[in-house]
């Protein structure tokens, strides 16, 4: 009996062997896929950074949601004023175009909003132009203060 014990334990041992060789190459086929993974989830964190911010300075975009309530019944150009002051008293012709539209407050071919929006914004006495397709509302004394807004 003891040399088939002895048989018996020489094969375990072989078999333990080979398991921990295969558990060794899965484990670095998993750190393999990991790493590739984690790579991607990279990647694709900076390129949403990226989309978030504004061609200039840090702050992002406006988001579409909630806009349809907040914009509900009022004229463009009021609708313009709500987005200066939700914004700091800044409007881009692209943001509102895209928030319009989604809002459901311009109707007709999308494409003619932007134009319509900044035509708006060039006529109107109450925006300055700051920087090409970007108004500030006037009557602001500072970030930090509330705006003067006529009523609609």
């Amino acid at each position: 009996m003891s040399a088939t014990t002895s048989s018996t334990v020489n094969d375990l041992l072989e078999l333990l062997q080979r398991l921990r060789s295969e558990e060794e190459v899965l484990t670095k086929e998993i750190e393999a896929r990991r790493a590739d993974v984690r790579g991607k989830m990279l990647a694709v964190q900076t390129t949403l950074g990226l989309l978030t911010k504004e061609e200039r300075g840090d702050r992002a975009p406006l988001p579409t949601n909630g806009w349809a309530e907040k914009l509900k019944g009022l004229t463009h150009e009021a609708g313009l004023m709500r987005l200066a002051k939700e914004n700091d008293g800044l409007v881009k012709v692209s943001e509102a175009r895209r928030i319009f539209i989604a809002a459901g407050l311009a109707r007709g071919n999308p494409k003619h909003v932007g134009p319509h929006l900044y035509h708006l914004l060039t006529k109107s006495e109450d925006f300055e132009r700051v920087a090409p397709g970007t108004f500030r509302l006037l009557g602001r004394l500072g970030d930090s203060a509330q705006l003067s807004l006529k009523s609609a």
